[in-house]
């Protein structure tokens, strides 16, 4: 069984291909916001990787709401592993 994504607004699986498919825009925009770009190249990197599906799928359809929630849980790992880095950085320093 695939890796379900959860909307952090309601708490409640997401079963919807436009509702996967505004969070990967919104999570794209977010990044692409942030000043470190070196930090958050492979959250980007995963943004723009989906981006690029949704848009291939074209008048053929959406690809495959597995496919999309696998890639998200993809770009939260990732964006766990940034930031278990920032938080050692940040103890570092303080040490």
């Amino acid at each position: 069984m695939a890796n379900r994504l959860i909307n952090p607004i309601t708490g409640t699986p997401v079963i919807s291909y436009n509702e996967a498919a505004l969070f990967f825009m919104a999570t794209r925009i977010h990044y692409s916001m942030k000043a470190d770009n070196k930090l958050y190249a492979e959250i980007k990197q995963a943004c723009e990787k989906a981006r690029q599906a949704i848009t291939a799928a074209g008048p053929a359809g959406p690809p495959p709401l597995d496919e999309l929630v696998d890639e998200w849980m993809f770009k939260l790992d990732v964006e766990k592993a940034v930031m278990e880095q920032e938080k050692a950085k940040q103890e570092a320093a303080e040490a």
